[in-house]
């Protein structure tokens, strides 16, 4: 028989599991299976930016690349916006990607994260503007490309992602890119894969912040250009993302500077969320001050400023408290010099040349004058 005031142990015990069974227990998010192959988000300390709430949420970001599996299961649907189709294949406003490029780029950006599936997209509160300028079945032109630039200015763009490049300046990219850049609107492009020491184009301009690709072990991709446009680098190497198969699909050791440039995308929409006043060249410094150092000391053709450090870029944006008005923009005077440089070679190349061109025709002359006396004589 149980002591008068005391509860039987067993009964104890249901009472207590039954207490636990009632009351509301907190909701464990759902493991993205394959974060583990997501490397670069412990070496770059992308979560800093995530536990200070910078997703990119309210902020737009058009890519203009070969179009969206808009169907993907690790994208959500009130993330996208009605995009373009600038190609003449299908619809206007069919962006259906047949390549698979911009699906892996917006995966990249926006997957979203904790949701059982897929990967951790860095910025999975942005909204998706896809521009669609590529397909296997035509031909792009650079007239497709300076409209979609044109139309994302007009959509209210904060960002632009332009993973492609063309070998030659051309002055209708060359005044959609300055309008744009006018509007306030980051821009940014990857610097080209193979080309080594000749920059392509957009990532040249100086309104565009040009993007190589990193190796996995931190060095710079063999593929990555090493040219003036270079500013920053990337993770570009063995990267996962969405692909446009299935919309259950993935794909593993995706490459390329493309891919390096959708990290820095990311990262001009967590600035801008934090602050939307912040401009292009603010945004510029804090990259350049917040990268760490690769290659020579201090700004370099094949490593611009450094590899892009998500935690350090944070904690320089949360330092200016919002105030960009003291921000060390004089850093950014290497970059501009690098770029000014091919322009100079240019010029000095053709005043060899025509300084060449005139001495040989001086000796022919003499030649022909000597001919003539001889001839006489």
């Amino acid at each position: 028989m149980a002591r008068p005031g005391h509860r039987r142990p067993c009964l104890g015990w249901f009472l207590l599991i039954l207490g636990m069974l009632l009351t509301p227990q907190p909701v464990r998010a759902a493991a993205d299976p394959y974060r583990d192959r997501q490397d670069w988000i412990d070496r770059l300390g992308a979560t800093v930016a995530w536990e200070a709430g910078l997703d990119g949420s309210g902020i737009i970001v058009a890519v203009i690349d070969s179009g969206l599996a808009a169907n993907h299961e690790d994208l959500a649907e009130d993330h996208l916006l009605p995009g373009r189709n600038y190609t003449g294949i299908g619809s206007a406003y069919s962006t259906t990607d047949r390549t698979g490029h911009g699906t892996f780029i917006c995966g990249l950006l926006a997957a979203q994260q904790h949701n059982g599936l897929g990967i951790l997209g860095l910025v999975d509160g942005v909204s998706l503007l896809p521009l669609k300028c590529f397909d296997p079945n035509t031909t792009s032109s650079v007239e497709m490309v300076a409209e979609a630039i044109a139309d994302a200015a007009e959509a209210g763009s904060d960002v632009i992602s332009m993973s492609f490049g063309l070998p030659d300046p051309a002055p209708v990219l060359e005044e959609a890119i300055a309008e744009a850049a006018a509007r306030g609107i980051i821009l940014v492009a990857a610097v080209g894969d193979g080309s080594k020491e000749k920059p392509v184009y957009p990532a040249l301009y100086d309104d565009v912040i040009g993007v190589g690709a990193l190796a996995a072990d931190g060095s710079a991709a063999v593929f990555s250009s090493a040219d003036a446009s270079v500013f920053v680098m990337a993770p570009g190497e063995g990267l996962v993302s969405l692909w446009h198969t299935a919309p259950d699909d993935y794909k593993a050791n995706g490459y390329g500077t493309s891919y390096a440039a959708a990290f820095v995308t990311a990262m001009a929409a967590m600035a801008r969320q934090y602050s939307p006043a912040i401009t292009a060249e603010q945004f510029k410094a804090l990259l350049a001050h917040s990268a760490t150092d690769l290659g020579e000391p201090g700004y370099d053709t094949t490593y611009g400023y450094g590899s892009v450090h998500v935690a350090a870029f944070v904690e320089q944006l949360q330092k200016t408290g919002g105030d960009f008005q003291h921000l060390d923009l004089s850093i950014l005077a290497a970059a501009e010099q690098a770029v000014s440089r091919p322009t100079d070679i240019k010029n000095n190349a053709w005043h060899l040349a025509a300084i060449a061109g005139c001495l040989a025709l001086v000796v022919v002359i003499r030649l022909l004058i000597r001919r003539r006396r001889n001839r006489r004589g």
